[in-house]
């Protein structure tokens, strides 16, 4: 009797272990959209254990800005867009991830001034027309993360908040009118572009709902 007894707590002790250990291990592939500072992001997954994994991503899209740059407001439009390859860390518990990658920066501003504007010290009503971009086109970057199911399902939450390098960014500009001497432009760019050389990195965020199989 009591070798019985044992012998159906061992079975019952090993289906549970077992049915544990399978309701822990991920999904290998998870396909995910949302947002980032890509633009409307689409990302597909691959798990080669519980703790690594590999990750791409794509996104496009573009978004309306008003900044000021040295005195001046701009308003334009900045075209979002890139590729990205992250591998990913997975810690205890299989939700929070340490992640490291690289992502290309399709990035360019496009804008200009409107009204009375103050160039190298002159004040003109004639637009400066702004043109930006990021020195590098590939990018490395760096991110924590999460990936948690959605009330036990196979739908994820996923997100991701870190640092990309740039290497910083260059503007060009131009009169369409050509009312501001040229002198004046180049030193405006001088002013702008050793401002924006001073901002080597930018922010990496992600977020999006995906679903695991």
């Amino acid at each position: 009797m009591k070798r019985c007894l044992a012998t159906a707590i061992a079975v019952a002790t090993f289906g549970l272990s077992t049915q544990t250990s399978a309701e822990v291990t991920p999904a290998p592939f998870t396909l995910s959209v949302g947002e980032s500072v890509l633009g409307h992001t689409f990302e597909a997954g691959y798990r080669f254990n519980s703790r690594f994994g590999v990750r791409g991503l794509y996104g496009d899209g573009s978004v309306s800005i008003d900044t000021s740059l040295e005195g001046n407001q701009y308003d334009g439009d900045v075209s979002l867009g890139g590729f990205g390859l992250i591998f990913d860390y997975y810690t205890s518990g299989n939700t929070f991830r340490l992640s490291a990658g690289a992502v290309t920066l399709d990035h360019r501003f496009d804008g200009a001034t409107s009204g009375n504007i103050v160039v190298n010290g002159t004040s003109y009503s004639a637009p400066l027309n702004l043109s930006a971009s990021f020195d590098q086109s590939l990018a490395p970057m760096i991110a924590l993360g999460v990936q948690t199911p959605i009330r036990n399902s196979r739908f994820v939450f996923t997100g991701d908040l870190g640092v990309v390098y740039t290497g910083g960014a260059t503007a060009s500009g131009s009169d369409p009118t050509n009312t501001i001497v040229q002198s004046d432009i180049d030193a405006e760019l001088s002013d702008i572009n050793n401002t924006l050389d001073d901002l080597p990195i930018a922010p990496f965020l992600k977020v999006g709902i995906g679903f695991q199989f």
